[in-house]
C-alpha cells in the first residue's frame, strides 16, 4: 500500500511542479517549428562562415525522414553511405560534410593509412574493424606494424 501511495505522491507532486514548465515547453516546440529551422538555415548559410555552413547543412538534414538503422552496411569508397532514409547520428555529420563537399570516410582512410601507429592500438585477433567512415577488412593476429602494412 505503501509502494502505490508513494507513486500516487510523487505523480501528483509532479504534477505540481511540472504544471508551470508546460507553456515554457509549447513555445519551445513554436520556436523549432520547420519555417524557423527554414529560416535559421537560409540565415547561417548567408553567413559564409565555413562553421555556419555546417550547421546550416546539418540543419538541412533534419529536414529529411530518415530511420535509426545501426546495421553494417557494406558501402563503396570513396564517398560510400548507407541507404539515405536509414542511418545512425554520425551519418548525419557524415552526409552534412559531404554537402560541403568533404568526404571524412576518405579523409579518415588517407589519416589511417598516413599516420596508423599513431592512432590507438586496440585491435584482437580475428576481430572486424568496420565504421561509417572507414573501410572494413578483417584483422588476424597480426601485430600493429603489419596491420600498418594494410593501410599502405
Amino acid at each position: 500500500v505503501l509502494g502505490v501511495f508513494g507513486l500516487w505522491f510523487a505523480i501528483s507532486l509532479s504534477g505540481v511542479f511540472l504544471r508551470p514548465l508546460i507553456p515554457f515547453l509549447k513555445a519551445q516546440q513554436e520556436l523549432t517549428s520547420n519555417a524557423n529551422v527554414l529560416e535559421a538555415i537560409e540565415l547561417l548559410e548567408s553567413d559564409g562562415d565555413f562553421g555556419s555552413r555546417l550547421a546550416a547543412a546539418a540543419l538541412k538534414r533534419t529536414q529529411s525522414k530518415v530511420t535509426y538503422d545501426a546495421a553494417y552496411y557494406k558501402i563503396d569508397f570513396p564517398n560510400g553511405d548507407v541507404p539515405a532514409d536509414k542511418g545512425v547520428c554520425t551519418d548525419v555529420v557524415i552526409r552534412s560534410y559531404r554537402s560541403l563537399e568533404i568526404d571524412l570516410q576518405e579523409l579518415v582512410h588517407n589519416d589511417l593509412k598516413a599516420n596508423f601507429l599513431a592512432y590507438p592500438q586496440l585491435w584482437k585477433p580475428k576481430a572486424l574493424i568496420a565504421t561509417s567512415i572507414t573501410v572494413a577488412f578483417p584483422i588476424s593476429s597480426a601485430s600493429s606494424a603489419e596491420m600498418a602494412k594494410l593501410w599502405r
